[in-house]
């Protein structure tokens, strides 16, 4: 571990740096995580809550989300806001015993504005869950519920039942009030497609899935009315379908902004939003500098017209990058190849660095003109060996479709990806990351307790060439082998892969690859060297000029723990497919 040598301490942040002179800011969180108030009597008790911040990550395997819900931080200047609790709760109950009904004297809870980001894959997943949970519920029978019952006189339950026919405890509320929602929706039809079946069941979902059938909504932002009530009496169902069906309503009213915010479309109401905000921006923020002094209205007329520029060339940049990658999208479909739809989705990187994601696209599109001239000739031949003539004119078309369409989707994403940067470097955003890498499921399906060692490999296994061999693959375990530039020893189920991270593509690079069957006996720790010597079978002649396996390699550990760790794995691997 480096020593530290200088800690420059700020008003919220703090630098430290080692003897490397390698630097790193590290910033005061202000608010802590949870906060919880509790106070009591005989006859009256109070909470107050505050969750500061909530996020909730993806753990799909691939996603085009990663994070599904998080809250949106306002970008703000000067005094205007301090920061916010994200779900605030404030409680005041009272008690008494002439009476069973619960009474409220305030119940209310405020929301900041969030963002909920979900693809087909995610949705469908959490259907069926709780599909299966709802399904796999058995009828039970509470017996010392019922011995209670009986033991009551009949008059209580007679005055039970017409007062509470449900027998449901009954709630008076003097104040109820549940803030207002400004929720930012992203959705992408990206995943696994739903049943029918499944569908039926959730008529909602189908609804919404078939109005976004082929295309995808990106950061519109929903705004749902507030739900009060004042001194009414409610049961816990009654209650709960009564907030249900307001805010169901209040969603309906904005069905219009889901619509218009599609990426067909370009997002125009969006654009439009941006504009207004923009030009409030230039009016208000010299106003409130002049206040202040002269300085800070300058300050205010530079902040206003960076806004409004802003406002401008970034929506109408997003606006054309939208329908571009619809384009792209639209040129992959017709393809009718799922690989190269899947391949595309892949690599669309969301939060990448400018300079990764227009390099990734520029690739693209050479692979992309690649594809197109060389699946004039596969796919028919490809086609016939699968289905004949009939599978030949099959495809034959398909190579003729994707010759045009394959560099025509190259270009659009390209296209796409290029304006999106225009938009982020006039109009910055802030860009929310995964907390922690998803979670490795081994092959038996039973979820363990989180390793974060463990997750980072099987992370690492489904970027290798876009997923390749995380399809006949299952992660067993990796350790790291240099830190600079960051490289891996990586088992699977069937082969060993040293991987190199390359920092200007933000990719992960395969060195070599060996599979179990070509090694000659199990690798060997040198502790005098700090090496695993892996030796393998003579290697087969193929007439190639180049090939990618390579044979007899060594490859250096950082502790002997590890190394011993990793020979096991791979030792076991071995094993199990019978070498």
């Amino acid at each position: 571990m480096n020593c530290i040598y200088v800690i420059l301490f700020d008003e919220n942040s703090a630098n430290v740096i080692n003897h490397k002179d390698h630097q790193k800011v590290f910033n005061r969180q202000s608010l802590d995580g949870l906060w919880i108030e509790y106070a009591w009597s005989l006859t009256i008790s109070t909470i107050h809550l505050r969750i500061n911040r909530l996020q909730i990550d993806n753990q799909l395997d691939y996603t085009t989300f990663p994070v599904m819900f998080h809250p949106i931080i306002l970008n703000v200047t000067g005094t205007d806001h301090a920061e916010k609790a994200f779900i605030e709760l404030s409680v005041y109950q009272t008690k008494t015993t002439r009476s069973d009904i619960v009474q409220f004297k305030y119940f209310k809870i405020l929301i900041q504005e969030f963002a909920i980001k979900m693809d087909q894959g995610l949705l469908v997943a959490l259907l069926l869950f709780l599909r299966s949970e709802s399904n796999s519920a058995a009828l039970t029978v509470n017996m010392d519920s019922d011995l209670e019952y009986i033991k009551k006189s009949l008059d209580l339950i007679i005055k039970a039942q017409i007062d509470t026919p449900t027998g449901e405890t009954q709630m008076y509320f003097d104040n109820i009030h549940l803030s207002p929602l400004k929720i930012h929706v992203s959705f992408s039809v990206y995943g696994k497609n739903p049943e029918e079946k499944l569908l039926a069941e959730y008529s909602t979902v189908e609804f919404l899935l078939q109005t976004l059938n082929i295309t995808e909504v990106k950061d519109v932002i929903l705004c749902l009315g507030y739900y009060e009530r004042f001194r009414d009496k409610f049961t816990v169902s009654k209650i709960t379908a009564d907030v249900t069906s307001h805010y169901q309503n209040q969603f309906m009213k904005q069905l219009h902004v889901l619509v218009l915010g599609i990426d067909a479309l370009g997002n125009p109401l969006g654009v439009i939003r941006g504009l207004a905000d923009g030009v409030e921006s230039f009016f208000y923020e010299p106003y409130k500098g002049a206040i202040e002094g002269p300085t800070e209205f300058v300050e205010g007329v530079v902040t206003g017209v960076k806004t409004l520029f802003g406002s401008t060339v970034g929506g109408f940049a997003g606006a054309a990058s939208k329908i571009a990658s619809v384009v792209g999208k639209t040129s992959a479909t017709l393809t009718f190849d799922d690989d190269h739809t899947h391949t595309r989705n892949r690599c669309k990187q969301l939060g990448a660095i400018k300079s990764i994601e227009i390099a990734n696209s520029a690739r693209n599109v050479v692979r992309s003109f690649t594809k197109g001239i060389t699946g004039v000739v596969t796919k028919p031949m490809k086609g016939a060996k699968s289905g004949g003539t009939i599978g030949f004119m099959k495809g034959l078309g398909q190579g003729a479709i994707g010759f045009v369409a394959r560099p025509t989707g190259g270009m659009a994403e390209l296209a796409s990806i290029s304006l999106d940067v225009v938009k982020q470097t006039v109009q910055p955003e802030e860009i929310v990351r995964r907390v922690r890498y998803p979670r490795h499921i081994g092959c038996d399906g039973l979820v363990r307790p989180y390793i974060s060692h463990e997750a980072m490999g099987f992370f690492i296994l489904n970027k290798l060439e876009d997923g390749k061999y995380a399809k006949f693959d299952t992660y067993v375990a990796h350790i790291t082998c240099s830190d600079d530039p960051p490289s891996w020893l990586l088992a699977t189920s069937k082969r060993l892969l040293c991987v190199t991270e390359i920092s200007f593509h933000g990719l992960y690079e395969i060195d070599w690859r060996i599979e179990y069957e070509d090694l000659k006996e199990e690798p060997i720790v040198k502790s005098d060297l700090n090496q695993i010597q892996i030796l393998t079978k003579e290697p087969k002649k193929t007439g190639s000029l180049k090939s990618t396996r390579s044979f007899d390699k060594v490859v250096k550990y950082r502790n002997i723990s590890e190394a011993r760790y990793i020979v096991d794995k791979i030792t076991n691997a071995m094993h199990t497919v019978d070498l």
